[in-house]
């Protein structure tokens, strides 16, 4: 018998006499000279650390007080007491922890586990009553602890009727009169809710889940609960009647509501969903995120997102059915802005759909709902609201079974009413003005998001309100209608009568009348009619042969330079010339110049401050919104553009431009080892001269030696010193012996160019 056995056969031996005397109370034995007081607590308490519980309870101090033929009580029954009893202590301290009693009751936890260790203290030392005593304690004390735990630890809690729209109502459990509700009112557990034609409210819980309830509807609030020591919330909504939509904050181990009808069990994991119960109470789960089982009858189903089933009186749920997509919506546009309180809203038409759910609400969580309503067959319908602000507006679809199947994406519009005409002031020109251009001004301030008419023509307000458009004149009498419509369609008006003298024209320039110049002085020059005065700036200038050329002293950016002319009978005319002096040259930035490149072509990309036309190599190149881009062909060494930007004013900028193209290989001039013939163990020396006439030789090689006649190989770097002189070591392993040769040998330039060795 092995050793290992044989200790097990006397485990089994020991447990076995512990068992056949646990019953008895006390054992009497006559110490014999092969026992221990350690063999007799092995023997009878099956622990052999236990054997002070011996020698205290017959009232012995010391092991050494204990001789050979004394005769000693065991106590067998208590003892076993006392260990089932600790035993019941531990677990019912540990439950009372796991139940949260550590903080609900802690006071009890902490005299169990107290209890508890005196117990063991005084097992030790043989006082065995009060050990047991002291362990009984101990198993009350947590008792206790897990039942006063489980009388705070769960809590009811309350929900909110957060929304309601007509007549919402509640009664409490023990109430037969239903009452009017109030928004925010506290709701209760077993507290009904109901709702009245045209009527629908929210309730809100602590978790922030939310139920929607539709006009004539009826539900319960079956439980609400919260666990102090987890922190988790239970809630509990059963339908009676009508329709309830649940927007679920999350469902998991912290958050649970869970909402269900008569004879139908449910088990939720989804955060929005639909249920309803009819007048012939059949039951309708429409689901729109993760899966609800559903249980009637002995039989369950279970529905996925966008899935739906329904149940009828006494029968089996019947097989998730596909719910229909929600129709897109077609009208409004997103943060489309309405000036007037109707709005049309049009969805595209879904086939297999009998009817459409839509929403209309002033927040975008929908929870306070101005329209919610079935609509049949039309796929459309026209709001006409009496309050402004924002909206959003979703549709879903209705199948012919009267599953609605998930809302359409929000879209938000906006109602401004505005019954106020814009604002529109007409600066230039005046009434009954006389003039002798065939084009005139007319320039004013008008509300920024009105559209400007001018007769026919369509004119453009800038963001700050303010208008300038040239208008042709007709000669003779002109009638100028001037007209500003807000997006409400208000209209505001004004007139101006403009007379054109045609045939007495009296300035004639020579120039545009918008100029761009580099120039500081400026030439005005042009003619007028005999007898007629000419003013630039106000100052009478002097003709010849009834030609002007006046010089305008610029300053930098943009000058406007009067020309008045004044004829004999009186008649006058007024010119305005705007001349732009511009003497800085354009900013020109290029992306990314190579000084060196083995590529055959280059592109060239830049952008500008200002427009300009670029010239390269005396090749003009397109510009497009101050960005240009172009390839050039690159030639074997030195290539050179010279780039020419050259703005309105005629002022110039150059860049010049060099880039070395180098496609060329280095070459390899030598290449030897020190020594050639090795015996193994030597500190071999490689030598490479090479030598690149283009951008310049890499700082490192690489090298792969072999013996020759041999399959030994044996690679390395190599540096670069000056002259195009590499070197490198390379220590050949002992044993190794024969003639080194260059496996291969790699040189490269700074772009990569690579010479090989041996070719």
């Amino acid at each position: 018998m092995t050793k290992r056995l044989f200790i097990f056969v006397i485990l089994l031996f020991c447990i076995f006499q512990y068992s056949a005397i646990a019953a008895d109370d006390d054992v009497t034995v006559t110490l014999k000279g092969d026992e221990t007081l350690r063999s007799l607590a092995i023997k009878y308490f099956g622990e052999p650390n236990d054997w002070e519980v011996i020698l205290f309870y017959n009232g012995y101090q010391s092991a050494g007080e204990v001789n050979v033929g004394a005769t000693l009580k065991i106590p067998v029954g208590l003892y076993k007491k006392i260990t089932m009893q600790l035993d019941d202590a531990q677990q019912a301290i540990t439950q009372a922890n796991n139940e949260g009693a550590g903080i609900l009751a802690k006071e009890l936890v902490e005299a169990a586990i107290s209890a508890q260790k005196e117990s063991v203290e005084l097992k030790k030392k043989g006082q065995l009553d009060l050990a047991f005593k002291r362990a009984s304690d101990a198993v009350s004390s947590a008792n206790n602890a897990i039942q006063q735990t489980q009388t705070k630890r769960v809590k009811s809690i309350s929900a909110i009727l957060s929304e309601k729209k007509g007549k919402v109502q509640s009664r409490k459990k023990d109430q037969t009169i239903w009452y009017d509700s109030n928004k925010n009112q506290e709701l209760i557990e077993k507290e009904h809710i109901r709702t009245l034609s045209s009527a629908s409210g929210e309730i809100a819980f602590v978790d922030g889940s939310k139920l929607n309830i539709n006009e004539n509807s009826l539900a319960v609030i079956e439980a609400m609960k919260q666990d102090l020591i987890k922190n988790t919330n239970t809630s509990s909504v059963v339908v009676l009647q009508g329709d309830i939509m649940a927007y679920l904050s999350s469902q998991g181990n912290k958050n649970q509501v869970n909402v269900s009808v008569p004879g139908v069990e449910t088990e939720i994991r989804s955060r929005s969903f639909r249920a309803s119960r009819d007048e012939n109470n059949v039951t309708k789960f429409a689901n729109y995120d993760g899966e609800i089982d559903v249980k009637a009858a002995g039989a369950a189903v279970t529905i996925g997102k966008n899935e739906g089933t329904s149940i009828a009186p006494g029968e089996k749920p019947k097989e998730a059915r596909k719910l229909l997509d929600p129709p897109k919506i077609l009208s409004p546009g997103p943060k489309e802005k309405f000036y007037t309180g109707t709005v049309s809203i049009q969805w595209e038409r879904i086939t297999a759909a009998k009817g459409y759910y839509l929403q209309i609400a002033p927040v975008r969580s929908f929870s306070d709902r101005i329209i919610d309503q079935n609509i049949s067959g039309k796929a459309g319908f026209k709001w006409n609201s009496n309050t402004t602000g924002v909206f959003y507006i979703r549709v879903a679809s209705i199948d012919k079974e009267d599953f609605t199947g998930t809302f359409s994406s929000a879209v938000e519009f906006y109602i401004d009413k505005d019954i106020t005409p814009p604002f529109l002031l007409v600066n230039k020109p005046g009434n009954e003005e006389s003039v002798y251009q065939p084009v005139i001004t007319i320039s004013g301030d008008a509300e920024a998001d009105a559209d400007l008419l001018i007769n026919s023509d369509s004119a453009t307000i800038d963001k700050s309100g303010k208008f300038s458009h040239q208008y042709k004149l007709a000669p003779g009498k002109n009638t100028i209608l001037i007209q500003a419509i807000d997006k409400a369609g208000n209209v505001s008006k004004t007139e101006r009568i403009i007379y054109f003298n045609a045939d007495d024209n009296l300035i004639n320039l020579n120039s545009k009348s918008t100029v761009v110049t580099n120039m500081s002085e400026y030439a005005l020059t042009g003619s007028t009619k005999p007898g007629c005065q000419i003013s630039i700036n106000g100052q009478l200038v002097d003709l010849v042969d009834y030609q002007f050329n006046h010089i305008v002293y610029l300053k930098d950016g943009i000058n406007s330079v009067a020309i008045d002319a004044k004829s004999p009978k009186g008649n006058t005319q007024s010119l305005t010339v705007s001349l732009t002096l511009d003497q800085k040259e354009p900013e020109v930035e290029i992306e990314d110049i190579p000084s060196f490149t083995k590529d055959a072509t280059y592109e060239i990309t830049g952008t500008l401050n200002e427009e300009c036309s670029i010239i390269i190599n005396k090749a003009k190149i397109p510009v497009s919104e101050l960005r240009f881009t172009n390839s050039f062909a690159l030639t074997e060494g030195d290539n050179y553009l010279e780039l020419v930007a050259e703005d309105l004013a005629g002022n110039q900028a150059v860049i010049e431009i060099e880039i070395f193209r180098d496609t060329e290989k280095p070459k390899i001039l030598s290449a030897t080892t020190v020594p050639q013939q090795v015996k193994g163990g030597e500190l071999i020396q490689i030598k490479v001269a090479a030598r690149d006439d283009g951008v310049g030789l890499a700082r490192n090689g690489k090298f792969n030696l072999g013996i020759s006649g041999g399959n030994q190989s044996f690679s390395g770097m190599l540096s670069l010193s000056s002259g195009g002189n590499y070197s490198g070591t390379l220590m050949i392993p002992p044993g190794v012996q024969g003639q080194l040769v260059f496996n291969e040998l790699i040189i490269q330039d700074y772009l990569g160019n690579q010479a090989e060795y041996p070719k």
